[in-house]
């Protein structure tokens, strides 16, 4: 049932890219944040990833036909060699795996596991070299922004929903894996999110994003939008801007997200630095900015000091779920202290990298004896992307990445010269950068960011005229 699902949606998402390719790119974004829409065939399988597939392969198609071609890949060099060292490695690898007992097998097994995510990781950076494809004009990207903003706020709305229901009924309507469980998943088992706190019961909202901290680590990635629109923007709505951003950081509480929480915090000290560091102005004046955090900060104290006097120990919960947990274990979870541990007595590995998908092999034996119960002979990863990258393609493959993003961002600044409506851009890809840093979770949308910008710098390159408002995301690709 659930590979028929797959099988049947990558058909519509083919049909529609056939019949307009940019409609299936703009689909194809807004199910980035959908984690939820999953199914496990031996392999997990996401929504976007089979929109993804299918716009691919509609376009390799077309490019055996004339009217389509690959645009110049801003940075290319470094993009490049980030690609290929990453897969070159990995392949080098394969021979040279350790012979470690595993529960998982088929799809998951070592061998068959170490190829599927070369070809996984292949496929992963693919926007980088679709979107510049399908972008015509500068406004086609603010289309795709809005639109991300569009599907988070979607998924927030569901969220309170699934919330308001769980808590009236106490069963929860949207558990975790559920997608997956009805359409019959090998490996999938609805569950909850949700913790408990003096006999008091606390409910994380998941909506369709996947786990909890999915959805905090999506919508972050939006308040790091509108925080640099409300940063750089000439004429910004300012309560519009004001009520999106109520929502999405309530939202953000609401999924109790230590790791949303902390990124958010991180990456919004960034942004003024970002754009000192990229000379992008600043149009709001630093006794406006005092202004807006006081207008925040106030009403958000005293919420708390009601709460508090009603009897809800929001101060209790927030210490529980941030404080304590950082003075537990350092803000290093389970996974990653057992890889930590491996590079600490292979510190070579930290160099090179063993290999994408393999970490696991050499980290098993590291694992702490609690976390040993469940991910003793599972496949794992490091939860947060730089000591994933450091451990799957090293040092090396992380340097080449952060030096392509760097390169490309520098030359995506240059391309937003006199377009204003453009200037937040700088500011929400060094704030992502940092998310995508902390979370493996972001590195999806670090890909399409990526994109994003060289189909900026090739409209750059052709002398596009921001002056005309393009009709092409509503017109079909010429045969």
């Amino acid at each position: 049932m659930a590979l028929l699902a797959v099988c049947l949606f990558f058909a519509v998402m083919a049909g529609v890219a056939i019949a307009n390719a940019r409609v299936a790119l703009l689909v194809t974004i807004f199910l980035v944040p959908w984690s939820g829409l999953d199914v496990d065939v031996g392999l997990r399988i996401t929504a976007y990833q089979v929109s993804l597939a299918a716009l691919l392969a509609v376009t390799l198609v077309r490019l055996t036909q004339p009217g389509l071609a690959p645009q110049r890949i801003a940075a290319g060099t470094l993009f490049a060699a980030f690609l290929l060292y990453a897969v070159v490695w990995s392949l080098l690898q394969i021979g040279f795996l350790p012979q470690v007992e595993v529960i998982t097998v088929g799809l998951r097994g070592p061998l068959v596991r170490a190829g599927i995510q070369i070809l996984l990781f292949i496929f992963a950076v693919t926007p980088v070299v679709l979107i510049p494809m399908y972008v015509r004009q500068r406004d086609d990207i603010l289309v795709m922004g809005r639109l991300y903003l569009a599907s988070v706020i979607v998924l927030t709305i569901i969220g309170w929903l699934q919330l308001a229901g769980w808590y009236a009924t106490g069963t929860n309507p949207l558990p975790i894996g559920a997608f997956g469980n009805a359409l019959g998943s090998l490996y999938s088992d609805a569950r909850s999110g949700s913790f408990a706190l003096d006999a008091l019961n606390i409910y994380r909202m998941n909506s369709f994003a996947g786990e909890p901290r999915d959805l905090g680590i999506d919508i972050i990635i939006a308040i790091m939008m509108v925080q640099a629109i409300a940063l750089t923007a000439e004429r910004p709505r300012t309560w519009t801007l004001a009520l999106l951003w109520l929502l999405l950081f309530a939202s953000m509480l609401a999924t109790f997200s230590t790791s949303a929480i902390g990124l958010w915090t991180i990456a919004s000290v960034g942004l003024l630095p970002a754009c000192l560091l990229f000379r992008v102005k600043i149009q709001r004046r630093t006794s406006s900015l005092f202004a807006v955090a006081a207008a925040f900060i106030v009403p958000m104290l005293l919420l708390v000091v009601g709460l508090e006097a009603y009897g809800i120990p929001v101060i209790n919960i927030l210490s529980e779920r941030t404080v304590e947990r950082l003075s537990s274990d350092g803000a290093i979870e389970d996974f990653d202290l057992a890889i930590l541990d491996y590079l600490k007595v292979a510190p070579g590995s930290a160099v090179t990298g063993v290999g994408l998908g393999n970490i696991h092999l050499y980290a098993t034996p590291y694992l702490d004896p609690l976390f040993a119960l469940y991910a003793e002979g599972n496949v794992f990863v490091a939860k947060t992307q730089y000591l994933r990258f450091i451990s799957e393609i090293g040092v090396i493959g992380l340097a080449l990445f952060l030096g392509w993003y760097l390169q490309l961002t520098i030359l995506a600044r240059r391309a937003i010269v006199g377009m204003p409506e453009l200037a937040p851009l700088i500011p929400t890809v060094a704030g992502i950068l940092v998310i995508c840093m902390g979370t493996f979770q972001a590195i999806t949308t670090g890909y399409i960011l990526a994109g994003a910008m060289t189909a900026l710098c090739a409209l750059h390159r052709q002398g596009s005229h921001p002056e005309r408002r393009s009709t092409a995301l509503a017109q079909p690709l010429p045969a």
